[in-house]
């Protein structure tokens, strides 16, 4: 095996890359922050034990961080190990080259938990990581939150009116969720779904010109496919479907 400078293209293999400076601490470059965590109590992959770990930059400004998120999360934090993420994030940051940046670094559940998190063909492990470990890391930190069209967060209820619920998608920043995008059938009451403080997985699918977001939890669920009709509502009586009573009869004095 041959060990290649880190700025060339390798042209055989096996080979391994020489690090650069930007792997190694450098003087005056302070280190960021790294906070360890375990998390044993999973109800999507329950009997699961695991550690993730949070990277806070040394330089946090007032304005909201972006957020990197690794798999196999100590391979690439290990400051003495291949990849030694922390430490080039550390001096990129330093050197004004990369945002100050918050990165989440979160093990496999073990017993032996990886292929059925990471190869699985389902939403299941992006939904664990949106409600188990990153809610609370986005609701602690000012991590910046665009909404954007098509993408699945992970909300907290904030307020429930009859046509629907205002759930918060970042800090400082919620949605509604229709009524009629509660759930793939019709709704009765909003509470009959969810409630006040309810942490859900919403859709963002629309943004009005003065920055309204219209949300989603039915898109959001597994599985869901839109069949293109609208959902009934619930909250009363309406012009709707008039279920097995047959068509509407004019009044006596209206016919001809």
């Amino acid at each position: 095996m041959i060990e290649m400078p880190y700025v060339r293209q390798a042209t055989e293999f096996p080979v391994i890359y020489a690090y650069g400076p930007d792997s190694s601490p450098q003087p005056g470059v302070p280190s960021g922050f790294i906070h360890e965590h375990a998390w044993n109590e999973s109800s999507i992959f329950p009997g699961t034990t695991r550690r993730y770990w949070l990277y806070v930059p040394a330089y946090m400004s007032s304005e909201p961080a972006p957020l990197m998120v690794f798999q196999d999360g100590w391979l690439y934090l290990d400051p003495d190990g291949a990849y030694r993420v922390g430490v080039v994030m550390d001096n990129l940051i330093h050197r004004g080259e990369m945002p100050a940046t918050v990165g989440v670094f979160v093990d496999p559940g073990e017993p032996d938990n990886r292929n059925a998190e990471y190869d699985s063909f389902d939403d299941v492990y992006a939904t664990f990581l949106l409600t188990e470990i990153l809610s609370p890391v986005l609701h602690s930190l000012n991590i910046t939150e665009d909404p954007e069209i098509g993408r699945i967060y992970s909300g907290t209820v904030r307020r429930v009116v009859p046509f629907g619920a205002f759930v918060e998608i970042s800090p400082g920043k919620d949605g509604l969720v229709h009524i009629s995008e509660l759930e793939p059938h019709r709704v009765e009451r909003v509470e009959d779904v969810i409630n006040e403080g309810d942490t859900v997985l919403v859709k963002v699918i629309g943004i009005d010109r003065e920055g309204k977001i219209k949300l989603s939890r039915k898109q959001a669920l597994p599985g869901y496919v839109d069949t293109g009709e609208p959902a009934a509502t619930g909250g009363g009586r309406s012009g709707g479907d008039r279920g097995d009573r047959g068509p509407r009869r004019r009044p006596e004095h209206s016919r001809r």
